[in-house]
């Protein structure tokens, strides 16, 4: 930590390294004059930034009859910024992926609107495969500087995968 000499009339100090992220630090001043030092101060508490808190679970809907919207709520950022988030989607087989041709938490318009729209095409597609009336689910995480958070939950509600009609028989005579 970097502070000001006794002798200074500053009245702040910055902190530029030696912290540890997510630690509360506490600060006591006290004042020095040509008699002597004052009492110091009440304790003041600063805790310092981390990783952002883990997200709430996403939320899945349906959008323009076609697409799957995945929306998630911004989690607290504990003093800065979020700079990515990874949206991960659970495959017919039990495995999590990233679709990052639709929903790439690095994109600058997907970090600012918190959604992005997924054509239900490529949820039946490879590798994720999912079949009529199957729930997506999906889970989330947010980076900051300090690194990924925990995944969220995944949802337990949200869109179903719809597909078109199957072949009808062929149309008999009726009598």
């Amino acid at each position: 930590m970097t502070g000001f000499t006794v002798n200074s009339l500053n009245t702040s100090f910055i902190v530029t390294s030696g912290t540890l992220p997510n630690y509360a630090y506490q600060f006591r001043v006290r004042a020095k004059n040509a008699y002597g030092y004052g009492i110091y101060s009440d304790p003041a508490s600063i805790r310092t930034s981390d990783k952002p808190e883990i997200m709430t679970a996403v939320s899945t809907s349906i959008v323009d009859s076609i697409n799957v919207r995945i929306r998630w709520v911004k989690p607290y950022e504990n003093s800065e910024s979020i700079n990515a988030y990874k949206i991960l989607i659970l495959q017919s087989n039990g495995v999590y992926s990233e679709l990052l041709s639709y929903c790439d938490g690095t994109q600058a318009v997907i970090i600012l609107q918190s959604y992005c729209d997924i054509p239900m095409a490529s949820l039946r597609a490879s590798p994720y495969s999912l079949s009529q009336n199957s729930l997506v689910i999906a889970k989330a995480s947010a980076k900051n500087i300090f690194g990924w958070a925990q995944f969220s939950t995944p949802n337990v509600d949200g869109a179903r995968i719809q597909v078109a009609p199957y072949q009808m028989n062929a149309p008999t005579r009726g009598t």
